[in-house]
Order: structure tokens, then C-alpha cells, then sequence
């Protein structure tokens, strides 16, 4: 079970059986939290996760390792026809 980073919401209608308007600040607070985390800082912690529970998909077009000219293969072809080192 993956772990959110923040506490239940609601405890106070578990601990006592109403709702207070501390819970529902706390809530509100709590939620916050939890969407900046989500959104904005816990994007490397999701891709280890995913990498792995083997579901991580690696996007060509984002890749470091990817070449850096667009014609790179064809200029690998030409190169290699015109001489045998480049």
C-alpha cells in the first residue's frame, strides 16, 4: 500500500462522531498538502514505483540519451559510405 505523505482526513468525525470546523480546517489543510505533493514533488518517487512494479514506459522523445540531430542516421550513413572512419 503506497503512502500519501499526509493523514487521514476526517479523524475528528472518527474520534468523536461529529464534525467540527478545526476538522474541516485541518481537512482543508490536509488536502492542500496532498495536492502540492502530488502535483509538484513527488513525480520521482511515482516513477520509481512505477519502474518498480514494471510500469514505467520510457518516452523516446524525452529521453537524455536520445540523438541530437535530426538526420543523425542519415549523416551516419553517408559518413560511413564516403570513408570507412568518421
Amino acid at each position: 500500500m503506497q503512502y500519501t505523505g499526509t493523514g487521514a482526513l476526517k479523524t475528528d468525525y472518527t474520534r468523536t462522531g461529529k464534525r467540527s470546523m478545526a476538522g474541516v480546517l485541518d481537512d482543508g489543510i490536509k488536502s492542500a498538502s496532498r495536492y502540492y505533493l502530488n502535483n509538484f514533488s513527488d513525480g520521482a518517487r511515482q516513477d520509481a514505483f512505477d519502474l518498480f512494479l514494471g510500469n514505467y514506459h520510457v518516452d523516446p522523445a524525452r529521453s537524455p540519451f536520445a540523438a541530437p540531430q535530426k538526420n543523425f542516421v542519415r549523416q551516419l550513413a553517408l559518413c560511413t559510405a564516403a570513408t570507412t572512419r568518421c
